[in-house]
């Protein structure tokens, strides 16, 4: 019976899932690149290091499903980077689902699920892996064995005795017994005295720890375990395979006591001792006398002038880690609640800042006004202080949303029958958390989209004078007030002429009606349009896109899609910054004695009117002509008395505020500018609107409320006005 005290630390549990999955995370888009590479070496160890300390893990928690397939995918890497096994299509396949299977393994775990719901599924999974890893090995296995008995034979030949071919032909069969011994990670090591005697401890702590027992292990073998791992810790000099050392000696000593030497901690324990050959083999004990020498000759070649490797040193650095950064949890929720207190604390600054400049109109002592401004200044530093900070915790690299779409894509293309490469940028970005959920389903969408519409079949491209090898660019990166997300194909472009046939269809739009291009690509995000010619399991069934357009809006942000035929078809993606707390550095304008909030990002220029620059349209839309373009002038009166039988408002002074959006302007006609100052957008709902382009509100330093025009909305309004 297990002892209440040895129960697992569901914290430790948590983070032992957490790391895993983010590991498994970049593992899929790296074993898409070794595909057909058994060269890369550097890549296969970091696919093999993670899944190696993965199954040791396991284990500890009893997560035994998720030891074994990590086990087995372990073997098939292992057969990889030894060269017995070529990293085929087929063997990426089988890889890639077995990865899946484990990250779906890990998920349930993390919901309180049992590790597998469906046998049949999992046990599918192990069988294809188990039977990549078999059919392989066996057969290098049969080529060393074959190689090995007919050198034995030559070497009793009666012709070679007593002749010198006879030496060279024994030493020919040491290489080979090398050769074999390191296929299967035994005898790497480099040759020395103290590393004979390392050999010999870690080998009889193999045997012990392999030896087959009921229950517990014996007392003189468990004694006899713990002797040999103190009498490694002394022995080594590799400062990782130490504290590995020092770990299995504090697991033996947390057991032991409590449960005896139980087949668990036997696997643990072997999994330590192979992780110590690893660093042995990786980085050979270096004598108090040589490190002299070392230093000296390493200070001439100042390593960090040399190119980092991309994946870091090779087993014990990357697998336990010198120094490591102390995490502490906390649940999203109470970040959450932390950024709304910092909104209402920016709130509060701009009543600071308006009380400031009341008291400065009042003309009160110089002295009392200055150190009101001292204070206030403080008090503002500190807050953007706070706010950079408190924003910065949520904060996560999209590096894993980016290492997706190398497999998404391959996976499309192995289906089509397509040669398509990818590039992605922008690994370096970091984006609020909210928004990398919310950008993952968008992006698939539209990476399928791209391989699937987009990039035609290799024979059709040439035909057409293009590369074979179709591209699909990903970038995401972090431009003012927004996140960008990018997505170009040089693939076909949009069948803008079959998107107008399957709208026609769907009763969107009249046989004969005019629709620009613009309004065919809008249809794109119309429920139950799609050009593909057939129903797969990729697409054709006209549902995606118009799940991305509502994701989108329902977040703040908007797309838009430019498409040359022939050529390819880019998608953009633009998302606030934030979508739970959103701040926002607003311009402020005032029409009525009432003020209103700009988006600062969205504003091009302001000026004051004038009769040369107005004209009117022949349907009496008022118009201002700037730098050579025709940009319509929006009044604010207008979104809440829209005019009556075609009548314009003939009101043409004040000031023009010109704003953009994905490339379309338009003029606003304000009468005041009041300034710029950083608001913090409440939702707003109840607003009784004819036309929606108010986007939330936000408190004003004196006590107000300003409604924050949405400028994508905006357009549209400018659209259906004009």
């Amino acid at each position: 019976m297990i002892n209440e005290d040895f129960a697992i630390d569901p914290i430790l549990l948590a983070e032992f899932l957490d790391e895993s999955l983010y590991a498994l995370s970049a593992v899929t888009s790296q074993v898409v690149s070794i595909e057909g590479r058994s060269d890369d070496t550097e890549q296969i160890n970091a696919i093999f290091r993670p899944v190696h300390s993965m199954k040791g893990s396991a284990a500890f928690f009893g997560l035994f499903k998720t030891r074994e397939l990590a086990h087995e995918l372990e073997t098939v890497l292992d057969h990889i980077r030894n060269g017995q096994l070529a990293p085929t299509a087929d063997a990426v396949s089988v890889l890639l689902k077995g990865f899946d299977e484990l990250s779906a393994v890990l998920s349930r775990v993390q919901n309180s699920d049992p590790e597998v719901c469906d046998d049949d599924a999992y046990n599918a999974v192990m069988d294809a892996v188990r039977n990549l890893a078999a059919q392989d090995h066996s057969g290098v296995g049969k080529l060393w064995a074959t190689v090995r008995n007919l050198m034995a034979e030559l070497r009793h030949a009666p012709v070679l005795q007593g002749t010198s071919e006879l030496d060279r032909l024994n030493e020919a069969i040491a290489v080979f017994e090398e050769l074999d011994a390191r296929s299967n990670n035994i005898g790497s090591l480099p040759s020395s005295p103290a590393l004979d005697d390392l050999v010999a401890l870690l080998g009889e702590l193999t045997g012990i720890l392999n030896k087959p027992f009921d229950g517990t292990l014996g007392d003189a073998d468990s004694a006899r375990v713990l002797e040999l791992f103190k009498a490694v810790a002394e022995a080594v000099e590799n400062d990782d395979c130490r504290r590995l050392a020092e770990a299995a000696i504090a697991d033996y000593d947390a057991m032991v006591p409590l449960l005896g030497f139980e087949p668990l901690l036997a696997e643990v324990l072997l999994d330590k001792v192979q992780l110590i050959r690893d660093g042995l083999s990786a980085a050979a004990p270096v004598k108090e006398s040589d490190r002299d020498a070392m230093d000296s000759s390493e200070s001439d070649n100042d390593p960090t002038d040399s190119p980092a490797s991309p994946t870091g040193n090779i087993a014990t650095n990357d697998s336990i880690p010198a120094e490591r950064q102390k995490i502490m949890r906390v649940s999203e929720e109470t970040i959450d609640g932390f950024l709304s207190h910092v909104g209402e604390l920016i709130v509060v600054r701009e009543m600071f800042e308006h009380l400031r400049r009341r008291v400065e109109e009042l003309e009160l002592a110089h002295t009392v006004v200055s150190e009101l401004r001292r204070l206030t200044e403080t008090f503002s530093s500190i807050s953007r202080d706070l706010e950079r900070s408190v924003m910065s915790i949520r904060k996560q690299s999209v590096r894993g949303l980016l290492q997706k779409v190398p497999r998404i894509v391959r996976d499309i293309a192995v289906a089509a029958e397509k040669e398509i490469q990818v590039r992605t940028f922008g690994d370096d970005v970091l984006i609020d958390k909210s928004l990398v959920e919310t950008l993952e389903e968008p992006l698939v969408h539209m990476i399928r989209n791209a391989a699937d519409h987009g990039i035609e079949p290799p024979d059709i491209r040439e035909a057409a004078g293009k590369a074979r090898v179709g591209t699909i660019e990903v970038k995401i990166e972090e431009e003012d007030e927004e996140i960008v997300t990018t997505i170009v194909d040089d693939g076909k472009g949009l069948d803008l002429v079959a998107i107008r046939n399957k709208a026609v269809s769907l009763g969107l739009v009249g046989e004969h009606g005019e629709m620009s291009e613009k309004d065919l690509i809008d249809c794109l995000f119309c429920s139950g349009v799609s050009t593909a010619e057939t129903i797969t399991d990729i697409s054709g069934r006209g549902v995606g896109m118009d799940v991305v357009k509502r994701k989108i809006d329902a977040c703040g942000g908007s797309i838009a899609v430019h498409t040359n035929q022939g050529a390819g078809t880019v998608f953009c993606l633009r998302l606030p910054r934030s979508v739970t707390t959103q701040i926002l550095n607003g311009f402020i304008v005032s029409v009525n004695d009432t003020c209103y909030v700009l988006p600062i990002n969205k504003v091009i220029e302001s000026f004051p009117t004038s009769p040369d620059i107005l004209g009117r349209t022949y349907g009496n839309d008022l118009y201002i002509k700037r730098h050579g373009s025709m940009i319509p002038v929006i009044s604010i009166g207008q979104l809440f008395t829209p005019a009556v039988n075609g009548e314009r408002s003939t009101a043409v002074s004040g000031i023009l505020v010109v704003v953009e959006d994905n490339g379309h302007k338009a003029a606003m006609l304000v009468d005041t500018l009041v300034g710029i100052q950083q608001v913090v957008l409440k939702k707003m709902t109840g607003l009784q609107m004819k036309t929606e382009v108010f986007c939330g509100a936000a408190l004003m330093g004196d006590g107000s409320v300003s409604l924050i025009i949405d400028i994508d909305k905006l357009m549209a309004f400018a659209g259906e006005a004009a």
